[in-house]
């Protein structure tokens, strides 16, 4: 399974990359609307993207 490394959040026009531990600090209902609305990238060590299904997996398994 793909290992989330840094995620990718579109603002505006352009994108911001956040670490998993900023990721984890924000708010739920701010990262499930990043989610829904299709603003956010989950990005592997090389920077490819991982399927949202996928990643969020990973994110919580490392929670756990």
């Amino acid at each position: 399974m793909a290992s989330v490394h840094q995620i990718s959040v579109q603002i505006g026009s352009g994108h911001n990359l956040i670490s998993l531990d900023e990721w984890s600090k924000m708010p739920a209902p701010e990262r499930i609307g990043l989610i829904t609305q299709r603003k956010v990238q989950f990005l592997d060590e090389t920077g490819d993207s991982i399927p949202a299904k996928t990643a969020l997996e990973d994110i919580k398994a490392r929670a756990a």
